[in-house]
């Protein structure tokens, strides 16, 4: 009598997205549709410059969010040394970009404000 090995089923993946899609859309879709639709389009007034200014914030806020998110991934999945590393890099590099925005976002709110008010 012979016993057949039941069909190899597929797991369900723990990470619907790869890490590519998720920086893609957290480091550079996000924040730019933010920045789209906090900008103003006419000549800014106070309460414009501060709505930049968040809106500026709330978007790099999410790009980092979005590279530790891939980054913790890859420590999750127990990936190869040399792509945790890589990981590891990008978000290091993301962080540094977006925290320079948010003081440069903060910095230009001073002035305008000062100019403004």
């Amino acid at each position: 009598m012979t016993t057949t090995a039941p069909p190899a089923t597929r797991r369900a993946r723990l990470y619907p997205l790869r890490p590519f899609g998720i920086l893609l859309v957290g480091v550079i879709l996000v924040p730019a549709a933010i920045g789209l639709l906090t900008n103003s389009w006419d000549t800014p007034d106070s309460a414009d410059y501060v709505r930049m200014a968040f809106g500026t914030v709330a978007g790099q806020t999410i790009a980092i969010l979005s590279a530790l998110a891939v980054f913790v991934a890859s420590l999750a999945r127990r990936l190869a040394i040399g792509a945790i590393l890589a990981n590891g890099f990008v978000a290091l590099v993301v962080i540094v970009l977006a925290v320079g925005n948010i003081a440069r976002a903060g910095h230009m709110l001073l002035l305008a404000l000062g100019a403004v008010g």
